[in-house]
């Protein structure tokens, strides 16, 4: 029996800005949501990723920058608690 999870989704992680949208007080983008954010750009362009999830480019850079420490993968994505 094959247990390997399967790498999150762009429409998975397009749900999870949708869903946290839905709140009407916001304190900003929370570390989870712009990590999976930096994580979608290892297959996709910004360009792509800021449209689906409907960010600023500017800011996902910034982002993208701050965390490039480290390569964020699979397991971190699906290890994230929604």
């Amino acid at each position: 029996m094959n247990t390997a999870k399967r790498p999150v989704s762009i429409d998975q992680i397009e749900e999870h800005f949708f869903n946290w949208r839905q709140y009407p007080i916001k304190t900003g983008i929370p570390e989870e949501l712009w990590m999976a954010a930096c994580y979608l750009t290892q297959r996709f362009s910004v360009a792509q990723v800021c449209k689906r999830l409907s960010l600023n480019p500017v800011y996902l850079r910034r982002k993208m920058a701050s965390m490039q420490i480290s390569p964020i993968t699979d397991d971190d994505i699906n290890n994230i608690q929604w």
